[in-house]
């Protein structure tokens, strides 16, 4: 059994995506008995590294250039995904074959002018799996051609698509499907063509295998969306259609692969609207194409394959780009960055920041050890001064030229910053007035990015996330619309984002208290009670205790606290659609949310808020 496991080649199969260190953690969540079962299945992943996605759209682009006959006349629209958002695999497939970007369209912005003199259009996206959306999507493209009364031909082109799916799309349909890479039934593992298993009966036990973890973490489709079974993964997301096991974090799950966000939904293939939250958020949209994002391939390759996402990764740009950082300097940097995040002492979480600066800017900076003839790859010297350091209150200063120069500490004027958890304050208010980028490491995986005074992305368990740290926007438009005065909102957003930070869940309501209370069952409770009722009195610690109780909390518009720890009860007759993947609070938060003029936020413990406006998700973020 033993020997079965270990000739598993995980840097063949992930192609060096995965340590053995991380493969082994993930394997650890299986029973003894069961690993030659999930072993077999890990051998038979098509796993699309960041190499093999450029090397399938180079192919896909050769394949579609044969189907139009090199037509000049030809337009690309991203599935699901919009390009000036970038979405990678539309920017990929645009820059790595050297695509003008007005040969890309949005699905919204088809009109009958926009169509004139076209003959194709081609509808880029990654995978194909059971085929049945892609159906309703032409069904919908379909009204649409017809009342521009134009018909050019149409083309699905994907890194990879089942046989069955492709069979399914071009027999009920009038695109033309071209993929990179063809699964066939054989390579599905609970395929009735599967050969994957010696025999049925090994088939079946391997099935029972998978249930027994995947019924925890994906219910209703233990076996991958709509039961499909698939072993496919790319290395920004995997699709639902594959096992849960691969990709679930719910119940605790470490997953092997990355699980984005992802807009299978037949009803946002062709282009999600725009995010509410990034238009009330960004004063500007963000377009890769401009030079404020334009670095050499050599850093954004690494970057990319890191962060697993494009906006994530225009968001720390102009940061590199400011201080002038080469790929010798990024490649040295990830590395460090991969030793620091789970850097362990004396059993304890090592805590540490990595401060990169202008050698002209370090004779500001304070230090209390100093180092010599260390450089940015010598990362196990590093690791030793990190553990002489407490990333909260000082870091380690490294040039620009990537020589080390010892630890300092955070000095400087403390002022209150809102939506920066009370531990980063410090790190953060210290890169206020200053052009470095700083880089904390809380331990537990867990990364900082900060920046001028803001908290760009952050990494938990095994994912990056985007944290912006200025909602002035967005609570202005909230204190607009439901009425409530935007420093409450500023306020609430702080302690949320705290929550999240330091693991604690709620339900808060702010605004329209006396309908919501309406909705609500009160326990009283004569012996305890909240002896200052505005959010803006006590501190957020204080707050977070009274918040992190059972049940809701209902502020009025002013911000004062009316009731807490009281359950509230939706009327069955409310018509919401349910939101996928969400529990009963978030469930709660947006029908009380649309029922009512209240702003909603549902806090999870698993280090995330949700904002709920007029039944609608406004935001979402990682504390």
């Amino acid at each position: 059994m033993l020997g079965q496991v270990l000739s598993t080649d995980i840097n063949k199969i992930f192609d060096k995506s995965i340590s053995k260190n991380y493969y082994n953690e993930w394997l650890s969540q299986f029973d003894q008995e069961d690993i030659p079962v999930i072993s077999t299945l890990v051998e038979h992943v098509k796993f699309f590294s960041l190499r093999k996605v450029e090397r399938s759209l180079v192919k896909l682009y050769s394949l579609i250039l044969k189907e139009t006959k090199k037509d000049e006349n030809v337009l690309f629209i991203p599935v699901g995904y919009v390009v000036k958002s970038g979405d990678i695999v539309a920017y990929q497939f645009k820059k790595q074959n050297q695509i003008h970007e007005n040969k890309f369209i949005r699905y919204s912005d088809l009109n009958s002018d926009v169509l004139e003199n076209v003959n194709y259009l081609v509808f880029i996206d990654d995978l194909i799996g059971t085929g049945h959306q892609c159906c309703e999507v032409w069904r919908d493209l379909k009204r649409k051609l017809d009342a521009f009364h134009h018909h050019p031909n149409l083309i699905l082109a994907t890194i990879a698509s089942t046989r069955s799916g492709k069979e399914e799309i071009e027999n009920k349909t009038t695109f033309k499907v071209i993929s990179s890479c063809i699964i066939e039934k054989e390579e599905i593992p609970f395929h009735d063509g599967s050969n994957m298993f010696t025999d049925n009966e090994a088939k079946e036990n391997a099935k029972k295998i998978v249930i027994k973890y995947s019924k925890n973490l994906y219910p209703k489709y233990p076996l991958g969306y709509k039961n499909n079974s698939l072993l496919v993964g790319f290395y920004y997301s995997t699709p639902n259609n594959t096992l849960p096991i691969f990709w679930s974090s719910q119940n605790q799950w470490k997953p092997l692969l990355s699980k984005a966000d992802d807009y299978r939904d037949s009803q946002s293939l062709v282009g999600p609207e725009s995010n509410i939250a990034q238009t009330l958020v960004f004063e500007k949209k963000i377009s890769l194409d401009s030079d404020d994002f334009n670095i050499d391939s050599k850093i954004s390759v690494p970057l990319l394959q890191e962060l697993k996402s494009i906006p994530l990764l225009a968001t720390v740009v102009p940061a590199i780009k400011n201080l002038g950082l080469n790929d010798s300097f990024i490649t040295n940097l990830l590395a460090l960055m991969n030793s620091l995040k789970s850097e362990v002492h004396e059993h304890k979480p090592v805590t540490s920041a990595i401060y990169i600066t202008d050698k002209d800017a370090l004779s500001d900076l304070t230090f209390f050890l100093r180092a010599s003839n260390i450089s940015i790859n010598d990362t196990n010297l590093i690791v030793d001064l990190a553990n002489k350091s407490h990333g909260f209150e000082d870091g380690i200063a490294i040039d620009t030229t990537g020589l080390v120069h010892g630890n300092f500490i955070y000095d400087g004027e403390k002022i209150p910053l809102n939506y920066i958890p009370n531990k980063l304050q410090s790190a953060t208010c210290f890169t206020l007035h200053k052009d470095g980028l700083l880089i904390l490491f809380e331990g537990n995986n867990r990364i900082n990015f900060i920046w001028k005074g803001q908290r760009l992305i952050s990494h938990r368990k095994s994912s990056w996330y985007y944290t912006p740290s200025n909602f002035d926007k967005l609570n202005a438009s909230l204190a607009q619309i439901h009425g409530v005065q935007k420093e409450v909102i500023d306020r609430m957003l702080t302690i949320a984002v705290e929550m999240t930070h330091v693991g604690e869940g709620g339900l808060l309501t702010i605004g329209d208290a006396d309908e919501v209370i309406t909705l609500s069952r009160i326990i009283q409770n004569d012996n305890v009670q909240v002896t200052g009722g505005n959010i803006m009195d006590f501190g957020i610690r204080q707050w977070i205790n009274i918040l992190s109780q059972d049940g809701a909390s209902v502020f009025d518009n002013d911000g004062i606290l009316i009731e807490h720890m009281v359950t509230l009860i939706p009327p069955i007759s409310a018509d919401i659609e349910q939101e996928k993947g969400r529990g009963t609070k978030h469930q709660t938060a947006k029908v009380i949310s649309s029922i009512t003029k209240t702003i909603a936020i549902a806090v999870s413990v698993d280090s995330n808020f949700t904002i709920y406006s007029k039944g609608n998700k406004i935001l979402r973020m990682n504390g």
